[in-house]
């Protein structure tokens, strides 16, 4: 799936997704790239969004994020 349709999907902004990615929330390993490097978002990365998302939403800040996925790894 394109940026585009993964915010729509998820009700976020481009910029959102694309600033979760520069933060270091949203691992690379998480998203693919087409040939002609667009991102590709896989149903994994989908779902990570969708987790973050409710992180995000429940009160935890970037940085706790940040710590959470440092200490604890992705899963």
């Amino acid at each position: 799936m394109k940026i585009s349709e993964v915010a729509k999907l998820l009700d976020l902004p481009i910029s959102t997704i694309r600033y979760y990615e520069k933060m270091g929330v949203l691992p690379d390993d998480l998203i693919l790239r087409d040939k002609n490097k667009y991102r590709v978002y896989t149903l994994d990365s989908i779902n990570y969004l969708r987790v973050l998302k409710a992180v995000l939403d429940a009160g935890f800040s970037i940085s706790e994020v940040k710590n959470m996925i440092s200490i604890n790894g992705i899963s």
